[in-house]
């Protein structure tokens, strides 16, 4: 399962569980799902004013991560607004932040925002 987390300086982290029961090993249905679904319920997301926003992608395959990074990276920079994107892929997750605004270089500091996060954004709803 893939989940989406958005987090503004206003509002605390907000969950939204974006693909449900995809196999990503099965690139024919990543691409159909993606197609289907970043449209249809992120777009909103990529066009609104977020802070940061985050995913992670568990159990994927080598081929299944880059697969999800090149696609969700050329989804993002052909919509969004953003100053910086940046797609970490680390064993068998890809973990996409993208933040709008000022430009975080520290990544120390974002490492941190990530690990707590994360426990948030990947607790059952």
């Amino acid at each position: 399962m893939i989940r989406f987390g958005k987090r503004s300086p206003a509002a605390p982290l907000i969950r939204i569980p974006l693909f449900q029961e995809c196999n990503f090993s099965n690139v024919v249905e990543f691409h159909w799902a993606a197609n289907r679904m970043l449209a249809r319920d992120v777009s909103f997301l990529l066009h609104s004013n977020i802070d940061s926003l985050y995913m992670e992608t568990p159990r994927l395959g080598v081929h299944g991560v880059s697969v999800v990074r090149q696609y969700v990276q050329d989804f993002v920079f052909g919509r969004a607004k953003q100053s910086k994107c940046e797609i970490h892929c680390r064993g068998m997750a890809v973990q996409y932040w993208c933040t709008w605004g000022a430009e975080k270089t520290n990544t120390a500091e974002w490492g941190a925002e990530k690990t707590n996060t994360a426990a948030t954004v990947h607790g059952e709803p």
